[in-house]
């Protein structure tokens, strides 16, 4: 198992301001039982079967080698280096099945082996038809009115919840028998005023609109508090032994003091694992680095696996496991470096969260998962890969950023999409290459820009599968500044359809010749640039910008414009002349001059050459 040292952050508040002394160590056996408030040192190193935390205490010193089966219980701080090869267990986690339901008059076991002494706080769910319509749904909890006798032996809480009709609340009773947990309920309420959930119904009892009481018996038939939950907050120093970690824990935080290279495979439970360090800015090597060299994937269960301030390195695919919600904050980096074509570094269901100066590299193809959501808020995604990696759900935020060569999306079986977000404009430097799916050609990338975003290098195809449909939703605007050179096929040759906001070509040739566009709402402006592109279509009423450059389109007579529909050509200039806009071969339709204004006044035709240019009704127009 790994070599570490667990620190408890309620400990050291639970110390704050009191008076330490250094007490030599209590043993039990070979194991290290600590039932009083303390400092112990280790003077020597020893082995162990466990350490036992049976009051908030600190224990630091030498190396203590854990022998199986090793078990860390309670709420203490080890501060002393873990050794020893056969794994650990942290038992600092007791949770009830949604089967257990306690009642009014009697006890019900709850939680084996916890204490009340220890507990800090509860967690607890509501079930049942009469709360949630559902023989199986549970409504999430908030706990009220916590409160522990002196001597540590009982507990009382409320537990809070709302449905769409109803505010409820159960009181419930927690006794100490033995080493086990038993609950029996107080009271179980219902009120229509909703706004009073969260309040001490003891101090505010229901006294208007309609309420009353639930009766027993508690189940899933009628109505029942279940899933009861005591969870404590660890924190982890050192190195790690060999074996495997199980943490089942509130919090657990790795804090190593030293370079350290992790090869356990980490299972158990806990709302939060968090990898910590003290870097101060992305570039900071003094701050210890962790690297993470494991056979196995890691199956730990967390709602938020958090690099702080840390380095780490990832020579295998297996430091996040299937689901995993990966947040990067406080200078945070993560890089995930393996062989070609082995499993994926970010996998199925996984969320990945780059927050400012923070950043991830992926360096080796196929290492995303399709259904992985990648988050930039504010830090960068790097892709550092030859050709295979894919991003299908990725969210910029605050300026967030996406590095490296280039990346693939589409050849799936849902639109993919790219999503902006926030202040500040958002940066794509990679090229991004679309893949159609023959079998499902209906499908989409979306590009949702709600900031600002600029694509410098522009939009490409991949190889064979070329011609995905690219769609451009959101109110700010999306930059296309490169022509995708960089992809087999080079620019993106897929129809593109512009519904809200606008869409700026900002270099020349940026969408190939064989693109159809359709403008659905929203604005396509050419800027100082020239580009050619295929037929258009306009469905709702939309503008076409006329900037310095020049705007070609295939002839565009044949298809078919929504009646009604307005296409509004917009200039810096007082009139438009050739040299703008463009349609070959036939060019437009009377009806389709007809439905364009240029700056909402003057009317359009097109000339010899297909140049659209503006005039007067009733003035005779000579194209020279």
């Amino acid at each position: 198992m790994r070599k570490m040292i667990w620190i408890l952050s309620l400990t050291v508040l639970a110390f704050a301001g009191a008076a330490v002394f250094a007490e030599s160590v209590p043993w039990s056996g070979d194991r290290i039982v600590i039932n009083e408030a303390g400092t112990y040192t280790l003077d020597e190193t020893n082995t162990a079967s466990g350490v036992y935390f049976n009051t908030p205490a600190t224990l630091n010193g030498a190396t203590l080698t854990l022998s199986a089966p090793a078990v860390v219980y309670g709420t203490g701080s080890l501060m002393t280096p873990l050794a020893g090869s056969d794994g650990l267990y942290v038992s600092n986690r007791w949770d009830s099945t949604d089967s257990v339901f306690p009642q009014t008059g009697s006890n019900t076991l709850l939680l084996a082996g916890a204490s009340i002494a220890q507990m800090t706080n509860i967690c607890a769910s509501i079930g049942g038809f009469y709360a949630t319509g559902s023989y199986t749904a549970l409504l999430a909890t908030k706990t009220v009115a916590f409160t522990k006798n002196e001597a540590g032996t009982e507990v009382t809480a409320q537990f809070h919840a709302t449905n769409s009709s109803w505010a409820v609340a159960f009181k419930v009773k927690f006794t100490q028998s033995g080493s086990d947990i038993y609950g029996e309920v107080v009271w179980a309420k219902y009120w229509s005023d909703k706004t009073k959930s969260g309040q001490d119904w003891d101090i505010n009892p229901p006294n208007t609109g309609t309420y009353g009481d639930y009766a027993a018996p508690y189940d899933k038939s009628r109505i029942c508090i279940t899933k009861f939950l005591v969870a404590y907050d660890l924190d982890l120093q050192g190195t790690f032994p060999g074996g495997t970690v199980t943490l089942d824990a509130g919090t657990v935080t790795v804090r190593p003091d030293a370079n350290v290279t992790i090869t356990a495979c980490a299972t158990g439970r806990m709302d939060k694992l968090a990898f910590a360090g003290s870097k101060t800015s992305l570039s900071d090597t003094s701050s210890p680095k962790i690297t993470f060299s494991g056979t196995v994937r890691n199956t730990f269960s967390s709602g938020e696996f958090v690099l702080d301030g840390i380095t780490v390195d990832a020579t295998c695919p297996y430091l996040l496991p299937t689901g995993a919600n990966l947040v990067l904050t406080n200078y945070a980096s993560y890089t995930a470096v393996y062989e070609y074509m082995s499993p994926q570094a970010f996998p199925a269901n996984c969320t990945v969260t780059v927050n400012a100066g923070c950043r991830v590299s992926a360096q080796s193809d196929w290492s995303v998962n399709n259904s992985a959501t990648i988050i930039v808020n504010g830090g960068e995604f790097n892709i550092n890969t030859g050709q295979g990696t894919y991003l299908q759900h990725l969210t910029l935020r605050n300026g967030g950023k996406v590095t490296g060569l280039r990346y693939v999306v589409g050849y799936t079986t849902t639109d993919s999409y790219t999503y902006t977000y926030g202040t500040g404009t958002c940066i794509i430097e990679s090229a991004i290459r679309g893949a159609k799916n023959t079998s499902l050609p209906s499908l989409s990338h979306v590009f949702k820009t709600e900031a600002d975003l600029r694509l410098t290098a522009g939009l490409g195809d991949y190889g064979a599968n070329s011609g995905i449909t690219w769609v451009k939703r959101g109110g700010a605007t999306l930059a296309i500044e490169g022509n995708g050179n960089v992809s087999s096929g080079g620019s993106a040759c897929g129809p593109f359809t512009v519904e809200e906001g606008k869409l700026f070509l900002g270099a020349n040739n940026v969408i190939a010749r064989t693109n159809a566009f359709t403008l659905a709402g929203g604005a396509l402006d050419g800027g100082a640039f020239t580009n050619r592109l295929g037929t258009l279509t306009v469905t709702t009423n939309a503008t076409l910008v006329a900037g310095t450059g020049a705007l070609t389109f295939s002839d565009a007579s044949a298809t078919a414009w929504t009646a009604g529909a307005r296409l509004s050509i917009t200039g810096a200039t007082e009139t438009l002349t050739a040299g703008h806009i463009r349609f070959l071969g036939t060019g437009l339709t009377p009806s389709q001059l007809d439905a364009m204004r240029y700056n909402g006044t003057y009317h359009l035709k097109i000339d010899g050459n297909g140049w659209i240019r503006s005039y007067v009704p009733g003035l005779t127009l000579l194209f020279l």
